[in-house]
This record gives structure tokens, sequence and C-alpha cells, in this order.
């Protein structure tokens, strides 16, 4: 596949990026120049102000990049008390102070200056600290005690100053004892007296509580949220949610995707939408008719283009998706050679009308052809450790939830591909991929989120109310897992559904094809 102008692009703002990360790391923000990024980078400085024109910018990707992983720990946060979970996020944020020390510190005379663009409080700081309090009221509103709606949140602003001053212990001193003494104080706090009014007006007054998170909006500001929240209200129609979670947007997933849509609709441009789908054809014959894209792929991608349409309506600059096909990221622990991607892919791009949606994967984030060698970069740069992931699997039951509905799916294929091996042992074999294929699905996760920091994160799998991603129904099934490339197009007199072959075929379906290629089972 042919590298285009987009792709090229793409490469190079991560290539620029890690560098910059690399030079702050070591040098401090003040003491790396445009020039350090290039020279680091190996490209011109002319490229390098393409994507960052200013230091500045260097400074906002990681102040959001900051704030998103936050909001990733708040949505992983165990049950339990406001202080205990208020704890546990403080110590994510000590831990990431600390992790950017030279960078955050040499910042904070910058972030504290009122006359700065980089003034926390400041108007181009705004989406960082949306995504901060969101954090914040996933928190307080997830936790055992949690009070009414309306305190919840206003405790949440309270709590977001507490993190400000958490930050700056942090950062003024030399180590983190006394902001982890802070933190246990503010949680002794919380655990002694009932979270109500009365600990928000102690923590917080109403103008302090004004100036950080409601200031005053003018007639243009009030006219970008109300397109904002438009815009918000089309993705999340229909949009795909674990048993018991409410349909449709609700206050908590707002507070969550708001900041992203305001500052695409602030700045007039089109959305940004990313979907990591598509990776290729289960190898299980009993879910698929094959490893090449069939009517399942051909109508989830008219979906796609339908919700653009949908958005456009609203929004005249409409919206662009990306969808970040991981096929390469799993093939050799799901039981799928490279080869066989390249074939799905091929196929699906060729089969691509619309102009509004791109193509992005392995290949296109790292210069190197091999397959192995761009997994083993991605896995090198943006991996957690399999023990790291074991022990938050324990704590959090989300994740261990997503681990076991992997394993079944390996399950599921490995008895079919190796009949010879006994159930339990095809259950053994394939436990340790289940993990290994989570921490490849993290790192892909997190290089998307570098390739496309501003992006609203869409997701083909049902989601809870507190999420990063929106959750898309593609075809309208009813069975929360079934994707086109796990199963087959089945067609009856009324509808397209989604079905295993072997299920369909059990109910006298019958294949159907286009050409010399089978294209979708259809119903007597």
């Amino acid at each position: 596949m042919v590298l285009h102008r987009q792709d090229r692009a793409v490469r190079s703002r991560l290539r620029i990026l890690e560098a910059a990360n690399a030079a702050f790391a070591t040098q401090g923000f003040d003491a790396t120049s445009i020039r350090d990024v290039a020279r680091a980078a190996d490209t011109s400085i002319g490229l390098v102000c393409r994507y960052f024109p200013t230091r500045e910018h260097f400074a906002f990707a990681i102040y959001d990049r900051l704030a998103d992983e936050l909001a990733q720990a708040a949505l992983e946060l165990p049950p339990g008390t406001i202080a205990e979970r208020f704890t546990a996020l403080m110590q994510v944020r000590v831990a990431q102070c600390e992790r950017h020390r030279r960078a955050l510190t040499s910042l904070l005379g910058r972030a504290l200056d009122p006359q700065s663009t980089l003034y926390a409080l400041g108007p181009h700081t705004e989406r960082t600290r949306a995504t901060v309090h969101g954090a914040l009221m996933v928190l307080v509103r997830d936790s055992t005690n949690a009070p009414p709606s309306t305190d919840a949140d206003r405790l949440a602003q309270a709590l977001y100053t507490a993190q400000l001053g958490v930050v700056l212990a942090t950062l003024s001193r030399p180590t983190t004892d006394w902001a982890l003494a802070l933190v246990e104080q503010l949680a002794r706090a919380l655990r002694w007296a009932r979270p109500s009014l009365v600990i928000v007006k102690r923590l917080l007054g109403d103008g302090w509580q004004r100036l950080l998170l409601d200031r005053p909006r003018s007639a243009n500001e009030q006219s970008v949220r109300a397109t904002s929240r438009e815009l918000l209200t089309r993705l999340f129609r229909d949009n795909r949610v674990l048993p018991g979670v409410p349909q449709g947007l609700t206050p908590l997933a707002e507070a969550l995707h708001l900041p992203r849509v305001e500052a695409f609709v602030r700045a007039g441009a089109p959305l940004e939408l990313v979907l990591p789908a598509f990776p290729a054809k289960a190898p299980n014959p009993k879910k698929v008719l094959g490893p090449l894209p069939d009517l399942a792929e051909a109508r989830a991608l008219e979906r796609l283009s339908e919700l653009l349409d949908e958005l456009e309506a609203v929004w005249a600059p409409g919206a662009r998706l990306t969808i970040c096909s991981d096929g390469h990221v799993f093939a050799d622990a799901v039981g799928v050679t490279d080869a066989e991607v390249d074939a799905y892919r091929d196929a699906l791009v060729d089969s691509l009308d619309d102009e509004r949606i791109g193509w992005f994967d392995l290949g296109t984030a790292f210069d190197t052809r091999r397959s192995a060698d761009q997994r083993r970069a991605l896995m090198d740069r943006y991996a957690a450790t399999d023990a790291s992931l074991r022990e938050r699997a324990r704590t959090t039951p989300a994740l261990a939830a997503q681990v076991d509905g992997i394993h079944r799916f390996l399950f599921e294929d490995e008895v079919v591909q190796h009949p010879e091996l006994t159930r339990n042992q095809a259950r053994k074999q394939t436990r340790d991929r289940a993990y290994e294929v989570v921490r490849r699905s993290e790192a892909w996760g997190a290089l998307v989120g570098a390739a496309f920091p501003d992006a609203l994160r869409l997701s083909i799998h049902p989601q809870p109310e507190a999420s990063t991603k929106i959750g898309l129904n593609l075809l309208g099934v009813s069975d929360p897992w079934l994707t086109p490339w796990h199963a087959v197009a089945v067609v009856d007199r009324t509808r397209v559904t989604l079905m295993h072959r072997a299920d369909a075929e059990a109910l006298g379906a019958r294949v159907v094809f286009d050409g010399d290629r089978p294209s979708h089972l259809e119903l007597p």
C-alpha cells in the first residue's frame, strides 16, 4: 500500500513528538529549543514548526496527555469511598509529576503567570482543565458514598482545587514526601466529613470555583457549547453500552467528551474521529466465510458514512474518521498471518469510496517494512510490562473482564484450529495470550492517542457510562461482542444482521457469492 501524504504527516508528527518528549525529560522545557527537537527527530526546523509552531504547542501536548492519562486512571479506580478513590488517583497524579518533573518544573512559572499563554487557568488550557474535572466527576459519582448529583459535581470542582495543590506540592520539593502527606491530609478530611456542599464551601468559595471552571461565557461561546452538545448527542444516539448502562448522552459522558468537541467547533474545524477496528477476518471457519472482507464490512463502512452525514447536518465542516486497523498488532497472537492481514487491508482500502474516511496502521506509524519489527517498535515504545498489567487486572474489574472476553475469543478459535487439544489444554494455552493481546491493545491505544491526540475515540465494543470511548453499534446487532470480522452478514426479508457462520447455517442459511468471493448468508 502506498504511503499517502496524510500518512507521512502522522508519522512525522509522531517522530517529532517522541523526540520532544525525550528532550524535555532530560533537558527541561526552557533548555530545549525547536532546533534541538528537529535535530533529535532528524528532520528540519520547518517541518517541526508545521506541526508545533511554537514551543508552547509542545507544552499543550504535555498538559493534554497528562490530563487524558488521569481520566483513564479515574475510569480504572477500584470501588471505594471518595477518600479512598481520591487517594489512589492523587498517587497517580504525583507519579505523573515525578515522571515529567524536569519538563513540568520548568513550565511552572508560566503556568502560574496570568499573562502567559501557558497559564494553568487561561483559555488555552480549558480542554485540559475540563478533562481533569471529568476525571474527578468519575471519581466522585462512582464512589460508594457518592452524594446527590448536584453536590457530586460541586465536590468534583472542589477536588480540582485540591489536585492543583498536590501538583504544586510535588513540583516544589525535591521528593514526593510532602505531596503524599498532603494527599493523606485531604483524604482524612474527606473521611471525617460527610461529602456535601459543606465541604465544598470550606474547600472552595463560589468566586474561586467560577474562576477555575465556570467562567462567564460570551454569546459565541454559548453557541459553541450548544453545537458541541448536539454533535455529541448524534454520536451517542444508539450508542453501544454495557448491560445496565443508560443509552444516550448522560451528564457524566458529556463531562468526559464535550471538551474535545468544543475545541474543534471553536476552531471551526471538522471533528476528528478515530475508530480502532477492521483488523482481519477471524481464523475460525465456524465464524466467518473466509479471510477477505465481505458484505459485513461493506455494510459497516456504509454505516460509518451515514454517521458522518449526520454530523455534517449539524456542523457544516463535518467530521473526518480514521480507521485505525490493529491487524498487524495482534496477527501472530491470534493465529492470523501478516500476509492475510495485508490482503484484508488492501481489499478493504480499495473498497473505500468516502474521502472523509482514512486509514492508519502499524505500517503508517513506523518507518520499517517488516510487520514483526513494527510490533517490536510498538511494544518497546508504548507498552506496559506484563507484570504491571496483571497487577492492574487484579484490582480493576473492567480490565479483568476485558482479559476474560479476549480469552473467550482466543479459546473459541483455538479449539477449532487445533482439535487435537483438549478443552482444558486450549484454555490454558490461550490464557497468557489473552494478557498479551490486552497488553498490545493498550500499547496500540497509546500510539493512536499520540498520533491523534485531539480526536474523539470510537469503539465497536460496548462501553460503561464513564468511558473515554464512545461505543458504536455498526450494524444494530444485539450481541454486544459481534463484529464484522468475527461474524458474517446474514440477510433475511427485513434486515441485515451479524451471526456466526455455524449458527446461521444451522438455521438453513446459504452462502451467496459476489463474483468468485463469498459475500453473505441468506436465510430462506
